[in-house]
């Protein structure tokens, strides 16, 4: 005992009643003396005083706490001492005559119990369903917090491949049947090095493979969707969704009869839909049809007769409760006509007439056609209410011309501009608008394209990026410019640009050519906009190369003059290579600037970051 706990004892013993029984305390291996040496009584009993007394003097002596005192002592009483009770009055009598003190025995610990838990135990049979999925959703933030990035169709979520990768080396490996890539770990380690060290631009090398590469079917077109789900439409009909490196859903387009999907597009998910709306619609086998996320089908929109889609584009117009999507296809001709239906010559009055009728039907579905060609179908819902409208040529004279490609941009008002693309280099600039119940349209502009040379340039694709850019592919046609592309003046402006056959940068607000990209050796088929504002661009089959403009180094608003920009200025992503279509992947995890670019190259779909 220290000398101050000794010291607080003495004290508080020192005016000790008279006829007090001196007592020897033995706890565990140590003794506690009724007095300290010096004549004082440290430890008494006095006859029918309080239990609860001498309890408080032995946890002073000993620290062991009262509620945990066992006290024994065979001539004093019997069993365990209770508590709040007094000592018998002849307990002085109990003293043996040969024995100076009564010896009490201490049982106790005085260490401290550890504190009981202040949340009560449960056991996992005690554990409902929500509250195991309430569990499994916080430890999946946690490791997304922790975790680089999250790139839904290229990453899995970093509990499941932190443990299935562990032991696994650098080098690419099967997934499964039908995905092939480096270890997720190691996609971990290049978004992190690309961040660092690279200032988040991509740096093309190709981590993992979609698809079977044996399939006896081309990927024609790729879309991602609002959650980060990649679709990928193929030439055999079979559109499939991957998420998390692993294809989710396969799902047929059309009704079996050999056909493919030429066009994938997102749709723009509305918040008056709750998450049951459409997520995306395939084009091809003269049908558009609208998927929710899961893969279910929701509905058809078929196209003219002798026609399937070549161009689909998806939108919002309005604002609020007045919001709605807005789905615009153009048509090409499929039809064939048999070329040998009038080679023999009719040798009778009946035969001319039947022959001269047949000229006049085939006559009307040729015209039929030609002007389907000519018009977009406008599809506008709103929740269960689809209202249809077509947009042709306000102004036609000559021959009527096909639409070749579509785009469109919102605008601030909650409009929408839809552009059209045909194929004598024409810019048909379409603006939507919705009141209540009410859509205005009015062709308001047309921008004709004409290269410095003479040549009059055919549209192949559109990508808009900006508030009031677009990026248009061209190639050239030929000398001769119909007449249908002439347009009264009133609302028309010619747009000079360097070259036939590029992709040019279209400003609307100056309704000029503000840079041309004149990389490729071939038609440019596919453009892609990229997170970072950068654009990805691909050749045909003659040039089979994918190249990266960094359009922001390029100064295009202190240019006075069209920029032109050759393969030097751009970054070739030599691992993709020749591909059909190109798509940008964003990374969903809050805050995060990474990305990777998927593209649909032969029957697979590679990833690059």
């Amino acid at each position: 005992l220290t000398d101050c706990v000794l010291a607080s004892i003495i004290k508080s013993n020192m005016t000790t009643a008279a006829g007090t029984i001196p007592t020897t305390l033995k706890w565990s291996k140590k003794v506690f003396s009724s007095s300290d040496g010096n004549g004082l009584e440290v430890l008494a009993i006095r006859p029918g005083g309080s239990t609860n007394e001498f309890k408080e003097t032995i946890h002073q002596l000993t620290g062991v706490p009262v509620a945990r005192q066992k006290l024994l002592c065979k001539h004093g009483w019997k069993g365990t001492l209770p508590s709040d009770a007094a000592f018998d009055a002849n307990l002085h009598v109990a003293l043996p005559a040969k024995q100076a003190s009564l010896v009490v025995t201490l049982i106790g610990s005085a260490e401290k119990l550890p504190e009981p838990p202040r949340t009560r135990t449960k056991f996992q049979e005690d554990v409902t369903p929500e509250e195991i999925e309430a569990e499994r959703n916080r430890k999946q933030m946690e490791d997304e917090d922790k975790a680089e990035g999250m790139i839904v169709a290229l990453q899995r979520p970093p509990g499941e491949w932190r443990s299935a990768d562990s032991n696994r080396l650098d080098e690419p490996y099967q997934y499964d049947r039908q995905t092939y890539g480096v270890p997720q770990y190691r996609i971990e380690a290049i978004l992190q090095d690309r961040r660092t060290k690279h200032d988040g631009t991509l740096m093309g090398n190709v981590v993992m493979t979609l698809g079977l590469e044996l399939r006896r079917a081309y990927v024609n077109d790729l879309a991602v969707l609002a959650d980060g789900t990649l679709v990928s439409g193929l030439d055999d009909g079979h559109v499939q969704l991957w998420r998390h490196a692993e294809m989710v859903e396969d799902i047929v387009h059309g009704n079996g009869d050999g056909g493919g999907v030429e066009h994938v597009v997102s749709m723009p998910q509305l918040p008056s839909d709750g998450g049951n709306g459409p997520a995306f619609a395939t084009a091809g086998q003269g049908v558009v049809r609208l998927w929710n996320e899961d893969g279910q089908g929701l509905a058809a929109l078929r196209s003219p007769p002798g026609t399937s889609p070549c161009a689909i584009v998806a939108t919002t117009l309005g604002q609020g409760n007045d919001e709605s999507t807005l789905l615009a296809a153009a048509y090409k001709i499929t039809h064939q006509s048999d070329s040998n239906q009038f080679r023999l010559v009719p040798q009778d009055e009946a035969g001319r007439q039947r022959r001269a009728a047949a000229e006049e039907q085939e006559r009307q579905l040729q015209q039929q056609l030609t002007m389907s060609a000519s018009r977009v179908h406008v599809y506008l819902r709103r929740g269960n209410q689809v209202r249809q409208m077509e947009v042709g040529p306000v102004h036609q004279e000559g021959p009527l011309l096909p639409i070749t490609a579509l785009a469109a941009l919102p605008t601030n008002d909650g409009g929408a501009t839809l552009v059209l693309g045909d194929v004598a280099g024409r810019l048909r600039m379409n603006r939507f608008r919705s009141d209540n119940s009410a859509v205005d349209r009015d062709e308001y502009l047309n921008l004709q394209l004409r290269s410095t040379d003479g040549n009059v340039p055919s549209i192949v694709c559109i990508e808009s990026f900006g508030e009031s850019l677009l990026a248009v592919s061209t190639r050239q046609l030929g000398k001769e410019l119909p007449r249908a592309s002439q347009p009264p003046s009133t609302n028309s402006v010619d747009v000079r640009v360097p070259i036939g056959q590029g992709v040019h940068i279209i400003d609307l607000e100056t309704n000029t050519c503000r840079a041309t990209l004149n990389g490729h050796k071939d038609v440019v088929h596919a453009i892609c906009l990229l997170p970072d504002g950068c654009l990805a661009t691909c050749g045909g089959k003659m040039d089979a190369k994918t190249r990266i403009w960094d359009l922001s180094s390029s100064h295009l608003d202190s240019v006075a003059e069209t920029l032109i920009l050759t393969e030097a200025e751009s970054k070739e992503l030599e691992e993709v290579g020749y591909v059909f279509g190109l798509v940008a992947l964003p990374d969903t995890k809050p805050g995060s600037q990474h990305y990777a670019l998927a593209a649909a190259r032969y029957n697979v779909v590679r990833m690059c970051i």
